[in-house]
């Protein structure tokens, strides 16, 4: 992947009105942290910022440039750690970038994708995707963008746990027994068991009906 960049704005004021004023001005504010760094606060373009998170995503390491208000502009290497969004528009609000050092290790989560068609499925089963991210260490460049895992094997009951992942240059910090996919049993519609219980009843109903049958006569 080629690099990605992401240009920034100091800001000296903060607080909810400015915010806002900024947002209407089609930019994003933002901090800036990394370990043993004071927080920068900055903001960024709204429509730069979205390009970038659908290219990146939080795993992939982003070269932020900002002109520090008339400073020499810096370059610093970063991830992005939480983007907020507003619940009804979804609309950007709010961006984490951390620095990070390509020679020191980080913390991320990366994203869980799920491949092929799992065997059980055709044969009734439903594909439940329990675990949607896995929580790993490594150096930023080590950063896989994502974790597949083929499912195609997988019949009915079976699972697939993080302890079967195989995530290369990286230590796994996800429970290595959680559950990441799995196969369930056919559910039993309401309809459908109303219907079962209909015939057993039928069928009940027929065998009372044998057995007035077979009983033999009084005799007078």
């Amino acid at each position: 992947m080629s690099e990605i960049i992401l240009h920034a704005q100091r800001r000296e004021q903060k607080g909810k009105q400015y915010a806002k004023k900024l947002r209407r001005s089609g930019r994003i504010p933002g901090v800036l942290y990394g370990p043993g760094e004071k927080p920068v606060a900055l903001s960024v373009e709204a429509s730069e910022l979205k390009k970038v998170v659908h290219t990146a995503g939080e795993t992939s390491v982003i070269s932020l440039l900002f002109d520090g208000n008339g400073k020499k502009q810096r370059q610093k290497k970063v991830i992005i750690r939480k983007v907020q969004l507003h619940p009804v528009t979804q609309e950007y609000l709010h961006v984490d970038l951390q620095h990070v050092s390509m020679r020191t290790k980080v913390t991320v989560e990366v994203p869980i994708i799920i491949e092929g068609t799992a065997r059980g499925t055709k044969a009734g089963g439903i594909l439940e995707h329990i675990l949607h991210t896995l929580r790993i260490e490594c150096l930023p460049s080590d950063i896989p963008e994502k974790i597949e895992v083929d499912v195609s094997g997988l019949g009915i009951g079976e699972s697939v746990h993080v302890g079967d992942l195989e995530v290369k240059k990286a230590r796994v910090l996800t429970e290595s027994t959680s559950p990441v996919v799995t196969v369930l049993p056919p559910v039993v519609t309401k309809e459908a068991a109303e219907k079962v219980e209909e015939e057993i009843e039928e069928v009940r109903e027929g065998e009372k009906g044998e057995e007035k049958d077979k009983e033999p006569e009084q005799e007078g």
